[in-house]
């Protein structure tokens, strides 16, 4: 298991009866089946695959683009048993490469600056347009910006949002390492956009170093859950 990487949810008997059921559907309510209750438990499949990743995206949008690429997997060529009937692990390695795909589409889709459907006011962007000061698609460039760094600066400010590195009284003990990948995420995040004006650059600057992030409990709940089995 490489780092960063969770254990892989199990495929339980709803989810298999719910795929079972998907793939004798047409494919506008097979899509909706999947969709609305989330059967197949891909929400938190896709947000332990985000912060094993490392990337800000929008939740939804990804789990849309996943829920389409199962549905034509059920009706595509097989290259075996059908999805439904083949054992939990092979299923969950299954369902773990459409999301990967679906993850990759959907950065894809922002780096090109393509809409969003997920711009409420519990969206990953918005969440960070109030923490940087942005405009909101400041901070979706700023996202787009984020996920085409290394990935080890990233993984550091997604665990330092999240309230995984050590602290104490004087505040987030960081490394001089994790400080650098800090400091080049912030210089992405600010000093990369145009649209940024140099006021809030400087308001942004004057955050201390040991100054709590937060991301709101609902953000932080389903994007980047911190209690992971």
């Amino acid at each position: 298991m490489t780092e960063g990487t969770f254990p892989p949810l199990e495929f339980s008997e709803r989810s298999r009866i719910a795929l079972r059921r998907a793939a004798a559907l047409d494919p506008a309510s097979r899509f909706a089946a999947l969709a609305v209750e989330d059967p197949l438990e891909l929400l938190p499949r896709i947000a332990r695959r985000l912060r094993e990743r490392a990337m800000l995206l929008e939740l939804d949008d990804v789990h849309g683009a996943a829920v389409a690429r199962v549905c034509i997997a059920l009706v595509g060529p097989s290259d075996g048993a059908p999805a439904a009937e083949r054992s939990d692990a092979t299923v969950v390695e299954w369902l773990l490469v459409l999301v990967d795909e679906s993850i990759d589409a959907v950065e894809q889709a922002f780096w090109r600056g393509e809409p969003s459907a997920s711009e409420t006011e519990g969206s990953t962007a918005h969440w960070l347009a109030e923490g940087l000061g942005l405009e909101p698609e400041e901070a979706r460039r700023a996202m787009a910006e984020f996920n085409r760094l290394p990935a080890a600066p990233r993984r550091t400010f997604i665990d330092l949002v999240s309230g995984n590195i050590a602290s104490d009284r004087s505040g987030v003990q960081l490394s001089l390492e994790q400080t650098q990948h800090v400091r080049e995420v912030l210089a992405t995040l600010l000093g990369g956009l145009p649209e940024v004006g140099a006021k809030k650059k400087s308001a942004s600057n004057t955050r201390e170093v040991d100054e709590p992030v937060e991301a709101p409990a609902e953000a932080q709940r389903d994007a980047y859950p911190r209690d992971l089995p």
